[in-house]
C-alpha cells in the first residue's frame, strides 16, 4: 500500500484497502463478535471506496452494508447497499443490480429499512432479476420476502400465495431450509387467513340479523 502510494499507483492503493478490509472481516467472523475488527473492516472499506471507479465503489458498498448489518447498524447498511445499487445500474450489471438488491431483502422486514412498499419494489426487482438469470434460490428467497411484507401488512391472502410459491421451489432445488421456514409461514398465514375470513362472516351475521330486527 505505501508502495502504491508513493509511486501514485491509485488502483493499487484502492485494491490494497479492499484486501485488508476482507482480511478484517474474515478476522472478525472467526472471533465471533468482534467489534473493533468490524469498525477497522469498515475503514478500510470507506478508503477503498473514496479513491476507487464506479466497479470499486459497488463492491466497497457491498462490504461496508454487509459489515454495518454486523454491527447492528440496518440504517447505514440499507443505504450503503443502495448505492451499491445505484452503482450496478451505472455499469448495468444485471448480476450487480441482483446482488445489491438481494442485500437489501436480507436486511429484514419493512421496519428495518423503515418502508414496507420501498423494501417490495427492492424484492419484487429482486424477483424480476433471479427470474432473467434463471436463478431459482433468488427467485424462492423473493417469494419468501414477498409473504413477509405482506403478512406484516395484514395481506394474508397474498401472504398464503408467496409462502406458497416459495415452498415449491424450495422443492425443486432440495433447499430444506426454504422449505421448512416457508411451510412454518404458509401455515400461520393460512390460519389467519381463514380467521379473518371467519371473522367476516360472524359480522355478516351479526349485521344480517340487525337488519331483520
Amino acid at each position: 500500500m505505501s508502495v502504491c502510494k508513493s509511486i501514485g499507483d491509485t488502483h493499487g492503493e484502492a485494491l490494497a484497502y479492499n484486501c485488508i478490509g476482507v482480511d478484517y472481516q474474515k478476522l472478525a467472523e472467526n472471533s465471533g463478535s468482534a467489534t473493533e475488527l468490524w469498525e477497522e473492516a469498515a475503514n478500510y472499506h470507506l478508503k477503498h471506496k473514496e479513491i476507487s471507479d464506479v466497479a470499486g465503489k459497488f463492491l466497497a458498498h457491498i462490504n461496508l452494508g454487509v459489515i454495518y448489518q454486523k454491527l447492528g447498524d440496518v440504517e447505514k447498511s440499507s443505504i450503503n447497499h443502495q448505492f451499491a445499487l445505484r452503482y450496478a445500474i451505472q455499469m448495468s450489471s444485471v448480476t450487480g443490480q441482483s446482488v445489491a438488491i438481494g442485500n437489501l431483502g436480507q436486511i429484514g422486514s419493512g421496519e428495518v429499512i423503515g418502508d414496507n412498499e420501498k423494501l417490495k419494489m427492492f424484492v419484487e426487482r429482486y424477483l424480476n432479476l433471479s427470474q432473467e438469470m434463471k436463478n431459482r434460490k433468488g427467485e424462492g428467497d423473493s417469494y419468501a420476502q414477498l409473504g413477509n411484507i405482506a403478512t406484516s401488512q395484514g395481506d394474508y391472502e397474498g401472504g398464503t400465495r408467496h409462502f406458497y410459491r416459495a415452498m415449491k421451489i424450495a422443492e425443486e432445488i432440495n433447499d430444506r431450509e426454504l422449505h421448512e421456514t416457508s411451510k412454518c409461514n404458509f401455515g400461520i398465514a393460512n390460519a389467519n387467513l381463514r380467521m379473518e375470513e371467519h371473522k367476516a362472516k360472524l359480522l355478516d351475521k351479526v349485521n344480517e340479523r340487525m337488519n331483520n330486527s
